[in-house]
């Protein structure tokens, strides 16, 4: 058994070593390279650009097991210092939508996905750029709204991030703290998307080659995010990764 799972590996990885392959780890570098500066923005990036060339069933789940593996330390940190009174009310939504969201990535067809994923990403780098800001207290039942909505993106395409960060930086929240809940719902959705991909059959050996090939692109660029923080215009760069987002979206509509 052991020597079929390393046959089926092995030839799994020699289908991969393609010129498409070497698109999808410069996508993966791109995403790791916006998350490591911004803090969000690598399914943003990497989903539709990767949705081109891979089953975006495939290109989502991997993307989970590299996010899960490399954003493990600053989940951690995140749990231990985020506000947990606002996390509860939207791990709730994220909990309850996000089965929902599966099942629209398990049973659409590619062209559909695809469509809806460029919809998405557009939409939310319209709602990020808008500087939107709210003016009143939101009850604990809109809270939990946020998170409906930002488990139903996440299931369908890893996009849980949008949502709920446009919901807190619309706040007045200090932008420390926002960092630590943003690390946080890393934690929540790592686990809730883990569950709702196995309950779907959606983990297999696919998504798993991808992810040891592409985990290094991602691993490189969110150490160069990271070094480049000190040396560029957060505001600049912000911009800089909502444009990206957006030619992302772009290049995936099902029309070229």
């Amino acid at each position: 058994m052991l020597t079929d799972i390393g046959t089926q590996m092995g030839n799994g990885f020699v289908a991969l070593m393609t010129y498409e392959t070497l698109l999808l780890a410069l996508a993966m570098l791109l995403a790791g390279l916006t998350r490591g500066f911004s803090g969000f923005g690598a399914a943003l990036v990497f989903v539709p650009l990767s949705s081109a060339f891979l089953d975006p069933r495939i290109a989502i789940v991997a993307l989970w097991m590299i996010n899960s593996t490399f954003g493990l330390p600053l989940t951690l940190q995140g749990i231990r210092r985020c506000n947990w009174r606002e996390m509860v009310p939207i791990t709730i939504g994220i909990a309850i939508a996000t089965p929902a969201g599966a099942w629209i990535l398990t049973h659409a067809p590619t062209d559909v996905l695809r469509w809806i994923i460029s919809g998405m990403v557009l939409a939310a780098v319209l709602a990020m750029a808008s500087g939107w800001q709210r003016t009143r207290p939101v009850p604990t039942a809109g809270v939990v709204g946020v998170g409906l909505l930002s488990g139903l993106a996440g299931g369908i395409a890893s996009f849980y991030g949008p949502p709920v960060i446009l919901f807190w930086v619309g706040g007045a929240g200090d932008v420390r703290a926002i960092r630590h809940n943003v690390n946080a719902l890393f934690a929540v959705t790592m686990v809730i998307g883990g569950l709702t991909f196995l309950a779907y059959g959606l983990i297999g050996m696919p998504q798993m080659l991808l992810a040891i090939t592409l985990g290094p692109a991602y691993g490189l660029g969110l150490y160069l995010g990271a070094r480049l923080f000190p040396f560029a215009s957060e505001r600049l760069f912000r911009r800089a990764a909502l444009a990206l987002c957006g030619l992302s979206a772009l290049a995936a509509i099902p029309i070229w």
